[in-house]
């Protein structure tokens, strides 16, 4: 039984599982595993080969970009993080969507400054 801010049964995640959005194009790769209910888009994300109740667009993504803030659309290429760092997740095709995991919006990690190679 799904709790509060939870969109279905929870999930056992695998590092290197790609999922796919049910409301835009993003799609992400799982580097750090965890346990929970990944939306994008107050949706739960889906494996390949999984049904689909929403279309999806096949295209690019249109509203991507479209003035939206940076935190209420999917980057490409950026990792995600759970509060508490139990969950990472890498943006691999760029969508509309903002990740939550049990309803909690995933944090934008960011990059490491590396030391001068002098």
């Amino acid at each position: 039984m799904a709790g509060p801010g939870r969109a279905g049964p929870a999930t056992e995640f695998r590092p290197g599982t790609r999922l796919h959005s049910a409301t835009c194009t993003t799609e992400v790769i799982i580097t750090q595993g965890g346990k929970g209910v990944l939306t994008c888009g107050g949706k739960p994300m889906t494996a390949r080969g999984s049904q689909v109740t929403d279309a999806r667009p096949d295209g690019p993504d249109l509203e991507c970009g479209s003035g939206r803030p940076e935190e209420a659309q999917t980057l490409l290429g950026k990792r995600y993080r759970a509060p508490g760092g139990t969950f990472e997740a890498l943006c691999v095709r760029q969508g509309a969507g903002a990740l939550e995991l049990d309803g909690v919006p995933l944090e934008l990690v960011k990059p490491r400054i590396l030391p001068a190679s002098d």
